[in-house]
């Protein structure tokens, strides 16, 4: 059979809605868990013995999949007049021999707009030995979204060494964002990850400062500072997440880079088989999914017909082999 085809192709985008489960950046604790807080009311400190200061500016929301009181929302102005903070003991975390322990931590938030006196403190862990009082980021671990709604995190380390990476992507758009901070000690670097993307590197400090007690979340440890949105799913882990483990907790895979065993099973769609039309086809897709940042999309590639000695007698086109 002689197949003559049309030298043409384009990419359409279309959204669909994610699945609502794991593989959707929803966080199951296990056995490398060291802190865990759904942030669930009606008392989201509950789980990790938590201390709420100021509750009066805490408020039980739905999370992202519309789950009632399943998201705090603290109205804070993320300034220095604010005075509101979780603070929770982390006994696990402070009981590690090692201050170098490798940590991957993680949360949702909403930022309804940029900060402009300095933002929020998402998390703060102070240092038992830092050099400089436990000012700036001499301390053991800092997240926080700065001026323009940034992410920023860091840690201090012996001999004032910092390490800290400030993100050039603001978050503070009014939508949920999943921020993912990934301190790898075994490569002395930290990685932040925006929505389950990479977003930037940076040097850690050789050897780190040695972790208090205790941590502050959404304020700064002395109130100040307080988140102005919205909070969900906060946890951390031991060890360091890999690029793939990030993708893997979002469902994204490498399956799309990955040999497939035959047969393949895709999503396709094109036109009516008995189609007699002489001049045109409605060209057949193929597609397949992607994300970009938290939303999910189909990617089709429009492939061209056959013209002639194609097809039994009422069927004038038919799709072609795939290129």
């Amino acid at each position: 059979m002689r197949l003559h085809f049309l030298p043409f192709v384009f990419l359409v985008l279309g959204t669909v809605t994610p699945s609502l489960n794991a593989a959707s950046g929803v966080y199951t604790p296990g056995p490398n868990t060291l802190f865990y807080l759904p942030l669930d009311g009606p008392n989201a400190g509950a789980p990790e013995n938590c201390t709420i200061l100021n509750p009066a500016l805490l408020t039980y929301i739905p999370d992202r999949f519309n789950n009632p009181t399943s998201a705090i929302q603290v109205s804070g102005t993320a300034s220095p007049s604010d005075h509101f903070y979780i603070t929770c003991p982390n006994t696990i975390i402070a009981a590690k021999p090692d201050p170098n322990q490798s940590l991957t931590v993680g949360y949702w938030t909403l930022v309804p707009q940029p900060p402009t006196s300095g933002g929020p403190r998402i998390l703060t862990i102070l240092a038992t030995n830092s050099d400089n009082g436990n000012g700036g980021c001499s301390k053991y671990i800092v997240t926080e979204i700065d001026n323009g709604g940034v992410p920023d995190g860091c840690q201090g380390g012996l001999n004032g060494n910092i390490g800290q990476f400030i993100s050039t992507t603001s978050v503070a758009d009014g939508n949920w964002h999943s921020l993912i901070w990934v301190f790898d000690h075994g490569n002395k670097i930290v990685t932040l990850y925006i929505d389950g993307i990479s977003n930037g590197t940076a040097a850690l400090p050789d050897p780190s400062y040695t972790p208090e007690n205790t941590q502050f979340i959404a304020g700064a440890e002395n109130g100040s500072f307080a988140l102005d949105g919205d909070l969900d799913d906060f946890w951390i882990e031991a060890g360091a997440w890999s690029a793939t483990e990030v993708a893997q907790f979002f469902g994204y895979g490498t399956g799309n880079r990955s040999k497939q065993s035959r047969p393949i099973q895709l999503g396709t769609s094109g036109s009516n088989v008995s189609n007699a039309d002489k001049n045109c086809d409605g060209a057949g897709t193929l597609g397949a999914l992607l994300y970009i940042g938290s939303s999910q999309y189909i990617l089709s590639a429009n492939h061209v017909l056959a013209l002639s000695n194609d097809s039994p007698l009422g069927q004038r086109y038919q799709p072609t082999r795939l290129d």
